[in-house]
C-alpha cells in the first residue's frame, strides 16, 4: 500500500479573537496528525498566537504586513478585539480587506494542498479555484445558528418576533435581525457553500444530530464537527493564558468556583466586541439578579469610561455573587460579592 504523504495546509483566520484562536487551535490539531501547517497572520496577532496555542514542529506562522498607516490606526492595533469604538472597528475591518493582495501573492508563490479560511474571506474561493486546490471554510457560529440564518429570509424585515418554522424545532426569535446584517451574512454563507466543506468548532451532540442532517440535506454541503478545539490545551494554566492577558488570576477564579456547589454557577459573556449601553446593562443585571443563580459575568470596559467612578458602575451592578470586569487595558478588575463591598484588584 502506498504511504500517504503529509499535506501542506494553509490556515487564514479573521482578525478577531473569537475567529482567530479557535481556527488556530484546529490548525494545531492538523499539525499533530503529521501535516505541514502554516497559519497566515499579521505581526501583532502572531504574538497573541504564540502565547495562545501549543508549539509544534510542523506548525509555523507566516506574517503579512498590516496596513495600519493606510487606514489611520496606531501600530500594533491589528484585531477587532483591540478596539471598542465604531470608527476604529471600521478601520480594522477596512484593513482586513487590504490584506488580500499580500496573502494571494504568498499563496500563489508557495501553493498548498488545501486552504482553510474563515468564511469572512470570500475571496479565498477564487484563489483556491485559480490554484485548483480544495478550500475548507471555518465558521465560528454553531451549526444550529447557521441553519437558522439559512432558513431565515432576508426579505422578511417585518418588525416584532420572527418565526423560523422550517427548522427541526420551530424557533421564534423575539426580534427580527437587521436587514443589512441578514443580507451580509447570506452573501458570506452563499460563498461558503461553494467550498469543499464546513469546519465547525463544536460537537454534534451539542448542535444536535438532527441539525447536522438538516444542514446537509437542505444545502447539499458537508459539515465536520472538530470541536471544542480548546481541549488541545491540556492544563488549566494553558487554557488561562489563551488570548489577551486575563485580569483575574486563574487561581482566584478556580478557588471561587471550587467553593460553589456543582453545576450551580452560570457563565455569562457576550464577547469582547459587544458593547451594551448602560440601560441595557442594567436590564441584563436585573435579569441575572432575578434568576437567583450564582454567576460569573465578563463585561468589557467601554471606551471613554475607563475612569468612571465606582458609584457610576454600581448603578447597574446586580446583587450577584461574582462579577468580573475585563478591562481591555489589562490593568484592573472588580469583584462583586453580596456578602461584602466591591473591591479593586490590580
Amino acid at each position: 500500500m502506498e504511504e500517504k504523504r503529509p499535506l501542506k495546509l494553509y490556515f487564514i483566520h479573521y482578525l478577531a479573537a473569537g475567529h482567530m484562536i479557535p481556527l488556530c487551535d484546529i490548525a494545531t490539531l492538523f499539525a499533530t496528525r503529521g501535516n505541514h501547517v502554516t497559519i497566515i497572520t499579521t505581526p501583532s496577532n502572531a504574538e497573541i498566537l504564540r502565547k495562545s496555542i501549543p508549539s509544534h514542529p510542523l506548525l509555523r506562522l507566516h506574517t503579512v504586513q498590516f496596513p495600519s498607516q493606510e487606514v489611520g490606526l496606531p501600530d500594533g492595533i491589528e484585531n477587532l478585539s483591540s478596539v471598542t469604538d465604531r470608527d476604529n472597528l471600521a478601520k480594522v475591518f477596512q484593513a482586513t480587506t487590504m490584506l488580500q493582495p499580500s496573502i494571494e501573492q504568498f499563496v500563489e508563490r508557495h501553493p498548498p494542498d488545501c486552504i482553510v479560511a474563515d468564511f469572512l474571506f470570500p475571496w479565498v474561493d477564487d484563489l483556491a479555484n485559480e490554484l485548483r486546490i480544495p478550500r475548507l471554510v471555518f465558521n465560528g457560529f454553531s451549526l444550529f445558528a447557521i441553519c437558522a440564518i439559512h432558513s431565515h429570509s432576508s426579505d422578511d424585515s417585518s418588525p416584532g418576533s420572527l418565526l423560523i418554522p422550517s427548522l427541526p424545532h420551530p424557533i421564534t426569535i423575539n426580534a427580527t435581525p437587521p436587514k443589512e446584517l441578514s443580507a451580509f451574512l447570506k452573501s458570506m454563507l452563499e460563498t461558503e457553500l461553494k467550498s469543499h466543506g464546513l469546519i465547525v468548532n463544536n460537537f454534534s451532540e451539542l448542535d444536535g444530530e438532527e441539525y447536522v442532517r438538516y444542514y446537509e440535506k437542505t444545502t447539499g454541503h458537508k459539515a465536520w464537527h472538530l470541536g471544542p478545539a480548546s481541549l488541545i490545551c491540556r492544563t488549566a494554566q494553558e487554557k488561562s493564558e489563551r488570548g489577551q492577558k486575563s485580569v483575574v488570576s486563574m487561581h482566584e477564579c478556580m478557588s471561587w468556583l471550587d467553593s460553589r456547589r456543582v453545576n450551580s454557577v452560570v457563565y455569562i459573556c457576550f464577547g469582547s466586541l459587544c458593547q451594551f449601553p448602560d440601560n441595557q446593562l442594567y436590564e441584563i443585571a436585573c435579569a441575572i439578579e432575578a434568576s437567583g443563580h450564582e454567576f460569573i459575568w465578563v463585561v468589557p470596559e467601554k471606551k471613554g469610561k475607563e475612569h468612571e467612578s465606582e458609584e457610576e458602575k454600581e448603578k447597574w451592578l446586580p446583587m450577584g455573587v461574582f462579577l468580573a470586569f475585563w478591562f481591555l487595558d489589562g490593568q484592573k478588575c472588580m469583584d462583586w460579592d453580596k456578602e461584602k463591598n466591591p473591591k479593586q484588584n490590580v
